[in-house]
């Protein structure tokens, strides 16, 4: 289990929530993946002053309206233990920031269940009642098949195609280290609900998506995925590669966060690769991570920016999702890389 994580007491008694120090328990727990909103400044969060009192009770009628609708789909669900950013690392103090963010591998790779609040783009507003508008009613139209076992009285139901998209969160570079980490997610999408695991997704409307390692999309990068020993290191760094090249078209708030926020995911690589990472590159593949392309020839996102300098942010808190990345005239994604990272300076 994460160092810390909300204690939500046993299901049978109404009691409130609390911090609990689980010194390396094990435990099924949920992990909650979501936007803080520009400017947001939880007002419960976890502080040094609030560490004691918090392991007595948290006072949930004042949590961030994404944090309380996250505890009731975790008592829903029966889960007892529930991991929120907010509550879990120190706000105040660089020091356990820095120590936890390296821990966000482990975080959602342990989660039984992670929880993606893919709609919002602010965790005052919520994220459980629907945002965009979904397409109307569906039509029940009567058919039949001649010469097949269908009955004459048969009926299909024919609506516009609603988006499978997964919503602001999905531009967010924290929040897409955590979906690359998860094992499996309910996704509160755009239009609809989604359940994603490492090997299929399913939408309500009867979609679905069968993944495999070379086909991308999801990326199983687990301890024991990566370890397979008939998978060379060619395709993990080839994975990696893909990866990033994601990565770096997602916002961020912090430019300073940009290696921090792949953190999690450069650990389990660095577990296969037995190579060192410096600074978004491969001691053992230092030559070809120097040699990089726009992501225009690459086929990337298309944009008429050039790549500005990040203006410093001042006072920043250690919260990490809030919205887009701060630079002189627009909002643009954080490539990795040392040459890459040239061309922020």
């Amino acid at each position: 289990m994460p160092t810390r994580v909300i204690d939500l007491g046993d299901s049978s008694t109404a009691t409130e929530p609390k911090l609990c120090i689980t010194g390396g328990r094990h435990g099924r727990y949920m992990a909650l993946s979501y936007s803080w909103g520009e400017g947001v400044r939880h007002k419960i969060q976890l502080e040094k002053k609030t560490i004691e009192p918090f392991q007595t009770a948290i006072p949930e009628q004042n949590m961030t309206c994404s944090h309380r609708e996250a505890l009731g789909i975790a008592r829903n669900l029966g889960y007892r233990y529930v991991w929120i950013d907010a509550v879990g690392i120190i706000q105040d103090d660089k020091a356990d920031w820095a120590k936890e963010s390296t821990r966000i591998a482990d975080v959602y790779g342990n989660a039984e269940l992670t929880l993606v609040a893919g709609r919002s783009d602010d965790s005052r507003l919520g994220f459980i009642e629907q945002v965009s508008t979904i397409p109307g009613i569906r039509c029940r139209l009567r058919y039949s098949r001649p010469g097949t076992e269908i009955p004459d009285d048969s009926h299909c139901f024919v609506s516009l195609r609603r988006s499978q998209a997964t919503g602001p969160v999905d531009q967010r570079a924290w929040c897409f280290q955590e979906s690359v980490l998860a094992r499996r997610m309910i996704v509160y999408g755009e239009q609809q609900l989604s359940f994603r695991c490492r090997h299929r997704s399913d939408w309500e409307d009867g979609n679905y998506i069968l993944y495999r390692w070379s086909a991308g999309g999801r990326y199983d990068i687990s301890a024991d995925a990566l370890k397979d020993p008939h998978l060379t290191k060619e395709a993990i760094l080839k994975r990696w590669y893909a990866l990033s090249m994601h990565y770096s078209t997602k916002d961020i708030f912090d430019a300073t966060d940009n290696f921090a926020a792949l953190a999690g995911v450069a650990v389990r690589f660095q577990e296969a690769l037995g190579s060192r990472y410096l600074a978004g590159l491969w001691e053992a593949d230092m030559i070809r991570g120097l040699l990089w392309k726009s992501r225009r020839v690459l086929g990337g996102p298309f944009t008429q920016n050039a790549m500005k300098k990040p203006l410093a942010v001042k006072k920043a808190r250690y919260g990490r999702r809030h919205k887009g990345l701060m630079t002189e005239d627009s909002k643009i994604g954080v490539p990795i890389g040392a040459a890459q990272l040239i061309r922020m300076v």
